[in-house]
């Protein structure tokens, strides 16, 4: 799987960051966007794989529930 959607990420502010996947080397970037008022509710965010992410041109998230 190169791209997966989630909702719900409950992660604070918008950023992006690496995930590492235990016991190998693999790499995904995790971009998500929430609530600026740190309430921990609703975001969403995408996962992308190597492969994705040499596709990806921008991320701009829209709001807390679209990215």
């Amino acid at each position: 799987m190169d791209v997966a959607c989630l909702s719900e990420v409950r992660l604070p502010h918008v950023s992006s960051r690496v995930i590492i996947k235990p016991g190998s080397q693999q790499r995904y970037w995790l971009y998500h966007s929430s609530v600026s008022n740190n309430s921990g509710r609703n975001g969403v965010a995408i996962v992308t794989s190597e492969k994705a992410r040499s596709a990806l041109i921008e991320w701009k998230p829209v709001n807390d529930r679209m990215a």
